[in-house]
């Protein structure tokens, strides 16, 4: 097995066959004239917005187009997954704002509200935590922005364990539905890119097809989609940890449409994140965004940070001393 790939986006687009500069099929805009139901959906999108500046979701803008029964749509699965194609290529079009449609939700945690029942406790609580959100962003300071995207949502919090330590931002996506939220995410990386901040985009991913093309979808949306100079590095799972740490395989799914590329590369195994075990995971990731610190700017700011930390807990000792705590 060959081990010389880099995973960049132009080395992922020749690995699947795709042009240089190729998004999905679903970028495409709308040619055709719109049907009865497609003209009114988007009526019902631009109105509802109207009535109360609040996104709608897929699934309401289905139900509603279900109760108008002239217009021949109906609550199956077929025509759903068509108003699903439909919304998105609507959006690329314009003719409905980005921002009109909720985005996916990246956590799948609930963490139920409460826990402190006395009024007392809870603001000692609240004076407590306050402390945690206060103080200078580092990589501001050092004209960074890091972001980590991956679509390991059982992963999640152990990933998040690492990037709250050194204040990075973690994104989960759900698979190839993630143009909503890589358009509020774009927005971001502009705004850090004029502010001429410089860029690193981290993914973590299984080895396999999917996880493989999901990067370079992550990659492609993000530089050809919406015109940004950036470029997602990989930090998990390359061929080489594989072979370092001798993972365990798995058999391709050959009925993955991607699969047939993917073979012609690195045979019939896959590789998923989860078999570096946790610690390891967590220690990879943790050295690939120590390696983009500015250790003289980051121990600076982390001094000034304790020093602001220590005078909100004085703050606090003395309220909770005037509430007679």
């Amino acid at each position: 097995m060959k081990n010389e790939f880099s995973y960049t986006l132009e080395e992922l687009q020749r690995l699947y066959g795709r042009p240089a500069d190729w998004v999905s099929h679903s970028a495409k805009p709308l040619k055709r004239r719109l049907k009865p139901w497609q003209e009114h959906a988007i009526n019902f999108v631009l109105e509802s917005y109207k009535k109360q500046p609040t996104p709608l979701s897929v699934r309401q803008i289905h139900y509603h187009l279900v109760s108008q029964t002239d217009l021949g749509y109906q609550n199956t699965l077929k025509d759903y997954n068509k108003l699903i194609n439909f919304i998105l290529r609507a959006r690329i079009s314009g003719l409905i704002p980005w921002y009109y449609i909720s985005e996916e939700e990246t956590r799948v945690s609930y963490i139920p509200p409460g826990g402190v029942k006395d009024p007392k406790e809870a603001l000692k609580e609240a004076i407590k935590n306050a402390q945690y959100s206060i103080g200078i962003d580092p990589w501001e300071e050092m004209n960074r922005y890091v972001v980590v995207f991956t679509e390991k949502r059982e992963l999640l919090s152990q990933l998040d364990y690492v990037t709250n330590r050194y204040y990075v931002r973690l994104v989960c996506f759900r698979g190839y539905g993630a143009w909503t939220r890589i358009y509020y995410e774009s927005q971001r990386i502009k705004e850090m890119i004029d502010e001429g901040r410089d860029i690193y985009l981290l993914v973590v991913t299984d080895h396999d097809p999917s996880g493989l093309d999901i990067h370079r979808f992550y990659g492609s949306l993000l530089r050809f989609f919406w015109k940004l100079p950036v470029e997602v590095q990989r930090v998990m799972l390359t061929i080489q940890q594989v072979q370092e740490y001798e993972l365990p395989p798995w058999a391709v799914k050959v009925k993955d449409p991607r699969a047939k590329w993917y073979i012609q590369k690195f045979g019939h195994d896959v590789w998923e994140v989860d078999a570096l075990g946790r610690e390891r995971m967590q220690e990879i990731l943790e050295e690939h965004i120590k390696s983009l610190i500015d250790w003289n700017i980051w121990n600076k700011v982390m001094e000034e940070n304790r020093k602001k930390q220590e005078e909100v807990m004085k703050m606090a000792e003395k309220m909770l001393e005037e509430m007679g705590e």
